[in-house]
């Protein structure tokens, strides 16, 4: 299973493009299937590697992306102010 490490990497900082978070993912991904071959007697193959390691950069993109969203301020969008929008309340 450790062949595939340096592949794995690769794998991940190209989805990422961050060498840092490639190496955490990396590291996770081999934590999880590790975790996993022992919860059932399967081997492991490459597919499966990728297959965590894409779900796992998936999931820290959309983490990283609840956190960094900002709030939509319709005043700004709609041409109201807050006054003409308390007027029509």
């Amino acid at each position: 299973m450790l062949e595939y490490y340096d592949k794995i990497m690769g794998y991940t900082q190209r989805l990422t493009g961050d060498k840092i978070l490639a190496q955490d993912l990396t590291q996770e991904t081999y934590a999880k299937v590790l975790e996993a071959s022992k919860k059932s007697n399967t081997i492991i193959q490459k597919a499966f590697l990728y297959k965590v390691a894409l779900n796992l950069a998936i999931d820290k993109a959309r983490r990283d992306k609840m956190l960094t969203q900002t709030p939509y301020e319709e005043e700004k969008h709609c041409g109201c102010t807050s006054q003409n929008t308390e007027a029509t309340r």
